[in-house]
């Protein structure tokens, strides 16, 4: 734990500066990967890079609003979630398309 204590001064930095570095990786196989047909089929090689970091970006902003939430507020909103999760999942059969 004494090599964790040197570069970062808490495990949250350690964690968002591993998560940073497989965006990286991850965006450099995205785009090694799609930028033909993003260029053929939108008009620009960075077409799925940049949507893969906007996704990203959407889901540093939820961790850091649930990590500004805290645990107790969390607790407040369990059970109105837990009701909205059963009435969605209740929905699916109406409105779901059936195979034919």
């Amino acid at each position: 734990m004494n090599g964790l204590n040197r570069l970062w001064r808490s495990p949250v930095e350690a964690v968002l500066f591993l998560v940073l570095a497989l965006m990286v990786v991850g965006s450099l196989t995205i785009y090694s990967a799609s930028s033909v047909l993003g260029q053929q089929e939108h008009g620009s090689s960075l077409y799925f890079v940049s949507r893969y970091w906007l996704f990203g970006a959407l889901g540093l902003t939820a961790v850091l609003l649930s990590l500004a939430i805290g645990g107790i507020g969390w607790r407040k909103l369990v059970w109105p979630t837990a009701a909205a999760s059963f009435v969605t999942l209740a929905m699916v059969p109406s409105m779901g398309i059936a195979a034919k």
